[in-house]
């Protein structure tokens, strides 16, 4: 779990209890008010404030941003098992690493946050078997950092220091025979640690429905940008798969009791400052269609009113939000996990995409087979806007029009090379998913070809029906072979992906 350090706006994720990193980040590196994006082995510099990058290396390991040594640029902490150090940037762009943290066997994630509110950016380091520990930033000009030795917190989520007294504060997942599971607030005071539990488990019997609530994830978060410290809790009730986040404000002795601020439904949920105003913001991204939006912190409240951004096909679950482009419209990153120095970024819409074709250069397989599966996807969660063959209703002939019009190819095509041989069913029987039992798990990566939902015999039959199986290869499809979509509705302003380390145009109208 993630605090965003608290002089600037950084991404923050409530995310999987597996998984607590932060690996990516808009802001702007060189001082020239645009966005740059940190991912990967280094940063991509916005060369023209227009969504122009050009790649600059700076080493392998993940990434944290903030201010540490108070010159009012960004610098970094590259972060690994194998060895932590801190680089320094000179408020161009241009890094130098100035200290080394040394090397931690199992390090899982490392954040920032002031501890003992002394101005300085701290570096807090989490390693597995639920150990923290931290290094404290002693504010002279050689940077250096004292470290406060690791202490062991069962289930540890986040930590902070939430009263400024120097200790580190945390926040936990607790598991109990009786209770289920708890959020448990780890509280420093007067070199004493006393736990305060801020959710747990519930049932309620609703009519003929019995509504189980979880607590699933808890972060420290300063919501509004006013310096005080809050723990944001994710709750998930079933049967409704509704996603609940509740705010707990700290009265200086003990936490007050949740204030429900944003719901929603079948959804992964981030907090991001996506328009860098200093205050907390909430990003949706359905885990049915992979559509991506945010809700406003007004400073009053989450404003219910959504900002629709796109899709997220590419990596669903860590898009990073801003203007990359200046046009006043926030846009959408995802780093590109195959290739370290890569990303793609989504100029982003007002309004749902409508789907449609063109001429055009040939994409890549891997964003041709996401838009596949998320049109398969559309059809058990209707996608707003979407009508990819302009028949007036989006159904399952949407899906093949894309298949058969866009993408140029045929059923059967399981990676989307343009031609339909063994290589495409040996990949959809390693998926596992041939006749399992299982309804609707499937889709076109895993042999779902007739976009039922699942693999059958029936998928086989019916790409060998549609006669283009081929026992060789054939050249690669022509230009005129492409592709993906849509234009804007209010304005027919073409939806663009790019892809920065080759810079072409993937999607558009």
């Amino acid at each position: 779990m993630h605090l965003p350090e608290r002089r600037k706006p950084v991404t923050l994720h409530l995310e999987s209890l597996d998984s607590r990193r932060v690996l990516t980040a808009l802001v702007d590196i060189d001082g020239d008010a645009d966005l740059d994006f940190v991912h990967g082995s280094g940063w991509s510099e916005n060369t023209d404030g227009f969504g122009t990058f050009e790649f600059h290396h700076l080493g392998p390991g993940d990434s944290v941003v903030a201010d540490f040594d108070g010159d009012g640029d960004t610098d970094i902490v590259k972060w690994s098992s194998q060895r932590t150090r801190l680089l320094q940037n000179d408020g161009l762009g241009n890094f130098e690493e100035t200290h080394s943290f040394g090397s931690f066997r199992r390090l899982e994630n490392v954040r920032v946050f002031d501890v003992g509110g002394d101005g300085d950016q701290d570096v807090i380091l989490f390693r597995s078997g639920d150990r923290v520990g931290w290094f404290e930033n002693l504010g002279n000009d050689e940077r250096r950092f004292e470290l406060h030795d690791f202490v062991e917190v069962p289930g540890v989520l986040d930590a902070a220091d939430i009263n400024n007294d120097g200790r580190l504060d945390f926040v936990s997942l607790q598991q109990t025979p009786d209770v289920g599971k708890e959020i448990v607030a780890h509280i420093s005071q007067q070199g004493q640690s006393r736990q305060q539990i801020l959710a747990s488990s519930l049932s309620v019997v609703d009519g003929e429905y019995v509504i189980i609530t979880q607590p699933v994830d808890a972060e420290f978060v300063d919501m509004d940008g006013d310096g005080q410290v809050e723990v944001a809790v994710e709750l998930y009730a079933r049967p409704f798969s509704r996603n609940i986040l509740t705010l707990h404000s700290f009265d200086g002795d003990d936490f007050l009791p949740g204030i429900e601020i944003f719901s929603t439904i079948e959804s992964i949920l981030h907090l991001s400052d996506v328009d860098r105003d200093g205050m907390q913001d909430v990003i949706r991204i359905s885990y049915v269609t992979d559509e991506v939006s945010w809700y406003r912190n007004t400073g009053a409240g989450i404003s219910p009113g959504r900002n629709w951004v796109g899709f997220s096909w590419l990596d669903p679950e860590y898009p990073d939000l801003g203007d990359i482009n200046s046009d006043g419209m926030i846009d959408l990153a995802v780093e590109d996990h195959r290739n370290t120095q890569a990303f793609t970024w989504q100029d982003g819409l007002s309004e749902p995409v409508r789907l449609g074709c063109s001429k055009g250069r040939v994409p890549d397989q891997q964003l041709l087979q996401s838009t596949i599966v998320g049109l398969q996807k559309g059809l058990r969660s209707p996608i707003p806007g979407i009508d990819v063959d302009r028949s007036g209703s989006f159904d399952v002939q949407d899906v093949n029009y894309f298949i058969k019009q866009c993408a140029n190819t045929t059923f059967g095509d399981t990676n989307v090379d343009g031609v339909f041989n063994s290589s495409d069913i040996v990949e959809a029987f390693q998926a596992g998913e041939y006749e399992d039992g299982i309804n609707g798990n499937s889709d076109w990566t895993e042999g779902d070809w007739n976009s039922d939902g699942d693999f059958t015999s029936t998928d086989i039959v019916f790409a060998f029906q549609s006669g283009n199986y081929a026992t060789n290869a054939r050249p690669p499809r022509q230009s005129n072979a492409i592709a993906i979509f849509g234009y804007r509705q209010e304005d027919h302003k073409s939806l663009r992906y790019r892809t920065s380390l080759v810079q072409r145009t993937l999607v558009f109208a």
